[in-house]
């Protein structure tokens, strides 16, 4: 049973993650140069799908929606540096949710994880990408 609750538990940490990122992208929107926009709008709506996905494992696990949470994010003024947060928030998130597999209590939700971790890592070859273009 132990294990049962430490999987609810991360999943629910990856939840307000998954908020927290989908808050940063939709600022980050805001701030980005147009050639930048597509790319930081495909990781939101990716953000937005993990979310949903975390949402329904907690929902499915314990039949009842997650205790609520505040959501705050805060970019750096400068461009690279917010790009910069990101990659290494999307590389931040790549590792947990590796923990987050490993808790797994079944083959579905861990090909679900196993989608959100390669959508992280690409997020971060994304932003890196773009981050060495302004750079």
């Amino acid at each position: 049973m132990p294990e049962y609750y430490d999987f609810i538990s991360r999943v629910y940490y990856a939840l307000i993650d998954e908020a927290k990122a989908i808050k940063y992208y939709s600022l980050l929107l805001k701030m980005a140069p147009e050639e930048d926009m597509e790319i930081i709008k495909s990781i939101k709506e990716d953000e937005e799908r993990h979310y949903r996905y975390f949402l329904s494992m907690y929902m499915s696990m314990t039949y009842q929606a997650p205790p609520a949470f505040e959501i705050e994010a805060h970019l750096a003024d400068d461009y690279s540096d917010v790009l910069e947060d990101a990659l290494n928030d999307e590389l931040h998130a790549a590792q947990y949710y590796m923990q987050v597999w490993l808790a797994a209590p079944n083959g579905y939700f861990k090909e679900r994880i196993q989608s959100i971790i390669i959508d992280e890592q690409v997020h971060a070859m994304k932003l890196e990408h773009i981050y060495v273009k302004e750079g």
